[in-house]
């Protein structure tokens, strides 16, 4: 198998991964703050989400300047593999929960 290949899957991985954790617990809070009927105003929370991509984007840079020789192609899969199964698993557990 092609080196470059499972480099660019796994450094898509680990930022997914990095990506999924601040996702996760932004989630987190938010519930907690949903629960205590002290959700903050819009303007208020999304800053935090606008820095979560910004965060993304600058990872996502600074792959390309120190491996630029990486197969974009299987670091965007590698990126959206681990971002999303968390949150499919989460969103699946929420679906069940409500039906039964």
């Amino acid at each position: 198998m092609n080196m470059q290949i499972v480099w660019s899957f796994s450094m898509g991985l680990v930022l997914g991964i990095g990506f999924a954790a601040l996702q996760w617990l932004a989630l987190t809070r938010h519930e907690l703050l949903e629960k205590q009927a002290q959700l903050p105003r819009i303007w208020r929370f999304l800053p935090g989400s606008a820095a979560r991509v910004a965060l993304l984007l600058m990872a996502l840079m600074l792959v390309q300047v120190l491996a630029p020789a990486a197969d974009l192609k299987w670091l965007a899969v590698g990126l959206l593999t681990a971002t999303i199964l968390p949150l499919a698993w989460r969103l699946q557990r929420m679906l069940a929960s409500r039906r039964g």
